[in-house]
C-alpha cells in the first residue's frame, strides 16, 4: 500500500545491533522490490526549504536534535532460550538513561509507533530508573493501543510527582475515612484530621465518654512526604504530650484490615505497649504475637549479664514512662527497654570483638540521651 501523505518518518532502534538489522532488511527488501527501491532512496535524500527531512534509521545514542512527523521507535528484547529474561537495556541501564528515552519519546510530531518484542510486566528492575522508564512507556502505549484511556491516564499521573502527591492525599483520606467508620462500628470515639494548622493526626480515637484522645493513627503518606517528620519528629511530639501512636500503611490496610483493627484496639486497651519505631522493627515478633514463641533452646540463650555492668536511662514526659537500659557482655550489647514498671523486651547485638561493642554501646547511650532520656542509678 502506498501513501503520498508525505509526512517524514524516522526509525529509533535501541542499540546499533538492531539499527543494522533493520538497514539490512530495507535494504534487502528494496532489492526484491524496485517499486520500493525507488522510494526508499527518495526518502533518503528527501529535502524541503532546503534542510534534509528524509528516512533515517538510529540507534538510541544518535537520536539526538531530528523530529520528524511519524517516528518508528524499535524495542528488540526478549527473554533467552530459558525463558529468562535479562534486565540489560543497554545505555538506558545507565545513568541518565532515561534521559535519552525523552528524547526518543519526544522526536515524533504527529506520531508515533512502537514496535517491541516484550511487554511491560517482563521489566522487573523499577529500581533504576532508565528500566522503570521504559516499563512505564510500555505500559502507556499498550493501555492507549487497546483503547483504554482511563488505564493509559493512570500511568502518566502516576509519573507526575504532583499527581502523586495528589493521590496519595486521597488514598490516605480515603483509608482514613474507612478506619473511622470500622472504629465507630467497634463503639470507638473518632476524629479524622484531628490537630491544628499542618500538625494533624490523620485519625484520633478515644475512649467513649472520654474528655481527650488517647491515640493517634498516622497514615503512611498522608501527612507529610518528609519520612524524618512522619515515622519520627511527628509521633515523637505526640508521644510527649502523651498520645499513643499507631502507624498504619495503605498496604496493611488493604491486605489484612482486620489485623490493623485488632493492633489499634490492643494499643486503646493497653495491651501492648506503644514502643519507639525501632524498637517496634527490633521485637515485632515479641509485641505483638499471635501465639506464645516456642521456647529457644538451651544452647541459644544467652547469659545475662553481670547487674553492675549495665546503665539504665529512663524517658518521663507526660504519660510517657520508658526505660532503656544496656549492659556489655565481652562482644555482645545486652539491651532491655519498655514501659517502667516492667520487665520490658531484651535484645542482644553481638560484635566482631570488645572495642567494636563498646563504640557501638557509647553511639546507642548518645542516641538515647538525645532523645531525652536520663540516666538513672
Amino acid at each position: 500500500l502506498v501513501s503520498e501523505s508525505k509526512l517524514s518518518i524516522g526509525i529509533a532502534a535501541f542499540s546499533e545491533a538492531q539499527q543494522g538489522e533493520i538497514e539490512s532488511a530495507l535494504d534487502a527488501l528494496a532489492a526484491e522490490d524496485p517499486d520500493f527501491a525507488t522510494r526508499l532512496e527518495a526518502e533518503y535524500v528527501r529535502e524541503e526549504d532546503d534542510q534534509f527531512c528524509g528516512l533515517f534509521v538510529k540507534n538510541l545514542e544518535n537520536v539526538q536534535g531530528d523530529e520528524r512527523d511519524i517516528i518508528l521507535m524499535s524495542v528488540c528484547y526478549a527473554p533467552d532460550a530459558a525463558g529468562r529474561m535479562r534486565m540489560n537495556f543497554g545505555p538506558i541501564n545507565q545513568r541518565g538513561g532515561e534521559k535519552r528515552l525523552n528524547v526518543i519519546f519526544s522526536r515524533a510530531r504527529h506520531h508515533m509507533v512502537l514496535v517491541s518484542s516484550i511487554r511491560h510486566h517482563q521489566i522487573t528492575n523499577d529500581y533504576n530508573d532508565g528500566a522503570r522508564a521504559l516499563k512505564n512507556f510500555l505500559h502507556y502505549a499498550e493501555s492507549l493501543s487497546r483503547g483504554e484511556t482511563a488505564m493509559a491516564r493512570q500511568v502518566l499521573d502516576g509519573l507526575n510527582p504532583l499527581k502523586r502527591k495528589s493521590l496519595a492525599k486521597e488514598s490516605a483520606n480515603l483509608l482514613a475515612g474507612q478506619l473511622a467508620t470500622a472504629l465507630v462500628r467497634r463503639g470507638w470515639q473518632v476524629e479524622t484530621g484531628a490537630g491544628q494548622s499542618r500538625f494533624r493526626c490523620d485519625v484520633a480515637v478515644r475512649q467513649p465518654g472520654a474528655d481527650r484522645h488517647q491515640l493517634a493513627v498516622l497514615i503512611e503518606g498522608g501527612g507529610s512526604s518528609d519520612v524524618l517528620e512522619r515515622f519520627h519528629t511527628r509521633p515523637g511530639i505526640l508521644r510527649a504530650f502523651g498520645w499513643q501512636v499507631a502507624v498504619v500503611t495503605a498496604k496493611d490496610w488493604w491486605h489484612e484490615p482486620e489485623a490493623v483493627l485488632e493492633r489499634i484496639e490492643r494499643l486503646l486497651r493497653r495491651e501492648i505497649a506503644d514502643l519507639e519505631e525501632e524498637e517496634i522493627e527490633a521485637t515485632a515478633e515479641d509485641v505483638e504475637p499471635d501465639f506464645p514463641p516456642p521456647a529457644p533452646s538451651p544452647a541459644a540463650v544467652a547469659p545475662a549479664p553481670p547487674a553492675s555492668s549495665g546503665r539504665r536511662f529512663e524517658f518521663t514526659v507526660g504519660n510517657s514512662r520508658k526505660f532503656w537500659a544496656v549492659a556489655q557482655l565481652e562482644t555482645s550489647l545486652h539491651i532491655r527497654f519498655g514501659r517502667i514498671g516492667t520487665t520490658g523486651q531484651t535484645q542482644v547485638k553481638t560484635f566482631a570483638d570488645e572495642a567494636r561493642a563498646a563504640r557501638e554501646m557509647a553511639k546507642l547511650i548518645a542516641e538515647k540521651t538525645g532523645k531525652g532520656y536520663t540516666e538513672v542509678v
